[in-house]
């Protein structure tokens, strides 16, 4: 069900006022399962394990800073953890960070990439890491101050300076693999790149694969490493409707093996990130538009050792103020992000958009989700003793004049799992004209055995 929730005054760590109780939330976090955090202008990043069941909260703080706190069990900040429970690493950065992916590491380090200032007009990549004391590792890659900087134009010249990068996961080598997609000048059209770095974060390959079949720009979101150590890129593109794709690529020498590309019914889809559920499952966020101009649908690709199918998540539940205002909803898919829950479920988070005559109008809410994936296309299926029909939410109305009563701006970030209880990150705003007081938004989820039993532990 929707949950309704209002900012008491600034404190460094806020409380929430319920409005309605929703019984998925898990009441050992911080009280009634929501933290909101005053942590100045900062946007969140990951979540990751620590140790003694704690865990690390990962944000950006402007351009020049990543900002790591720990945090307990009960959703409070760890005093004994930096100064007052956070630490502070300077690292120049690029302003915008449109995306910012980070990877969880065993010897509970965090790996992250953004996109940074090169030579003019010129961008680059550059990948650090942050140890568990949230210290900036300088030996991180060999490369000076531990910043590895990566130029993806001196590796092919018809690159323009728009990179993105969308997801990096951990390889078996004990490595990671970071996707993208980058601006090829010559087209004016987006292409798929990868970078393969050591364990010490030495970039070891740069490769440019091109799935077949599809056109226009050719997006690259998520990763998974298949049976056999062969890697699986997934992302989305042209082919008569926006489409998923799956390419495999041989690890020996980055070549494209095969594509497959999803069928008519699953076009126009936009495809985020994914996580390896099993070995030779990947399941995949992303959306579909059935109807140009129609309100996003919340979708799941589940993509198998030799098939590849899809799931449809309920709508979102309506915002508050939307209806009243003549607003629709929308699932965002550009920053919705999954977990898996072994050995079967996923739990999917994403944004979800206030929209009308046929556009977005404000981020306006988070939606979750989950769903069940079985051995075979026919056991995959909604969820349903999740939530309502298998999806749940979370909106912030306020009460400041700014606002005239409409939902806050609020964003997810991440979604993590912590001792088998989802872990959902985002922030929300409290003013609304400008967008501005934001604040680190916490949420945790009940154990899905404790949710089957209605909620109760």
């Amino acid at each position: 069900m929707l949950r309704s929730i209002c900012v008491l005054p600034a404190l460094w760590l806020l409380t929430v006022q319920p409005v309605l109780a929703i019984e998925d939330l898990d009441p050992r976090f911080s009280g009634d399962g929501i933290a909101v955090i005053d942590q100045g202008d900062d946007w969140p990043v990951i979540t990751c394990p620590a140790a003694g069941g704690k865990r690390l909260l990962v944000n950006r703080t402007g351009e020049s800073a990543i900002t790591t706190s720990r945090l307990l069990d009960n959703g409070q900040l760890d005093p004994q953890f930096g100064v007052a429970g956070t630490a502070v690493a300077a690292v120049s950065t690029f302003p915008s960070w449109r995306y910012t992916p980070a990877l969880c590491r065993d010897d509970g380090s965090v790996w992250i990439v953004s996109e940074v200032p090169g030579n003019g007009d010129d961008r680059n990549l550059r990948v650090f890491a942050i140890d568990a004391n949230g210290a900036l590792q300088t030996a991180f890659g060999g490369a000076p101050g531990g910043l590895v900087n990566i130029d993806l134009d001196q590796s092919r010249p018809d690159l323009s300076n728009i990179e993105f990068p969308r997801a990096m996961i951990a390889m078996p080598d004990g490595g990671a693999l970071i996707v993208g997609h980058v601006r090829v000048t010559t087209i004016g059209r987006d292409r798929p790149f990868v970078v393969k770095l050591s364990a010490q974060g030495a970039v070891q390959r740069i490769a440019f694969p091109e799935p077949a079949g599809l056109s226009e720009s050719i997006r690259a979101s998520a990763a998974a490493v298949g049976p056999g150590g062969g890697i699986w890129v997934v992302g989305d593109g042209y082919a008569s409707g926006n489409r998923a794709y799956r390419m495999y690529i041989d690890p020996k020498n980055y070549a494209v093996v095969r594509t497959e590309i999803s069928d008519d019914s699953a076009s126009n889809v936009g495809v985020s990130s994914g996580v390896l559920l099993r070995s030779g499952v990947m399941v995949v966020a992303g959306t579909q538009t059935p109807v140009v101009g129609e309100p996003a649908q919340p979708r799941l690709f589940v993509f198998r050792a030799n098939s590849n199918s899809f799931t449809m998540l309920p709508m979102p539940n309506p915002l508050p103020g939307t209806a009243g205002a003549g607003l629709q909803v929308q699932a965002d898919g550009n920053g919705a992000t999954l977990v898996a829950v072994p050995p079967d479920r996923v739990v999917l988070a994403m944004g979800v958009d206030s929209f009308a005559n046929g556009d977005r109008v404000r981020d306006a809410g988070i939606y979750v989700g989950r769903a069940i994936i079985g051995d075979s296309i026919a056991e995959d299926r909604v969820d349903t003793a999740f939530g309502i029909g298998g999806r749940d939410g979370l909106s912030v109305p306020s009460g400041d004049p700014s606002c005239s009563g409409q939902t806050n701006r609020q964003e997810h970030a991440h979604v993590g799992l912590w001792d088998q209880r989802p872990l959902i990150l985002g922030r929300i705003f409290g003013r609304c004209s400008p967008d501005s007081q934001d604040d680190i938004l916490l949420l945790r989820l009940a154990p899905a055995d404790v949710l089957l039993r209605n909620g109760f532990e």
